[in-house]
C-alpha cells in the first residue's frame, strides 16, 4: 500500500469517497483544486499496488490554538472504502499523518468525532491509541 498527496486528477475517487459519508457530497474540479491548494490543509490517498485508491484522510493544521501551546493537526475525515475496512487501510493512513506531523514539531493529533452514535469511529480511534476528551479524541505524539 503507498499513501501519497492527493492530486486534482484523483478528483473523481477522492468526490466517492466522500460521498461514503454524504451522499449528496459533490464539487466541482475547480473547487477540489481549490480544497487541495488552502493553506495547512491536506488530504493523502492510500491506494494499492495496481492504484486503486483504498481510503484517504484529511487533515488541518492550526498553527496556532489557545487551547494548546504548540500546533495542532486536526483530523477531519478518514475514509476508508467498504471493501478495504478492517485491513489496516485506515490505521496506515493515521500513522503516516503521525509521521508526517511529528516531523513537522506537530505534537498532537486531534480527531473530532461524535461521541454518541459513532461507536465504530470512537473505536477506530481508541485502537490507534487516541483517548477521548470533553472535545474529540486525542493523541499524543
Amino acid at each position: 500500500m503507498a499513501i501519497r498527496p492527493a492530486r486534482v486528477s484523483d478528483y473523481r475517487n477522492a468526490v466517492a469517497l466522500y460521498q461514503l459519508l454524504n451522499p449528496k457530497a459533490k464539487c466541482s474540479v475547480g473547487s477540489f483544486r481549490s480544497f487541495l491548494d488552502r493553506r495547512n490543509q491536506y488530504v493523502f490517498l492510500a491506494e494499492d499496488e495496481t492504484g486503486q485508491v483504498l481510503g484517504l484522510i484529511e487533515w488541518v493544521v492550526w498553527p496556532e490554538v489557545p487551547a494548546f501551546p504548540y500546533p495542532v493537526c486536526f483530523i477531519q475525515n478518514v475514509i476508508v472504502c467498504p471493501d478495504h475496512r478492517r485491513q489496516g487501510v485506515g490505521t496506515a493512513l493515521l500513522n503516516h499523518t503521525s509521521k508526517w506531523a511529528q516531523e513537522r514539531g506537530i505534537r498532537i493529533l486531534h480527531a473530532q468525532t461524535d461521541k454518541e452514535g459513532n461507536e465504530a469511529g470512537q473505536s477506530f480511534y481508541s485502537r490507534n491509541g487516541f483517548e477521548a476528551k470533553s472535545l474529540g479524541m486525542y493523541r499524543m505524539l
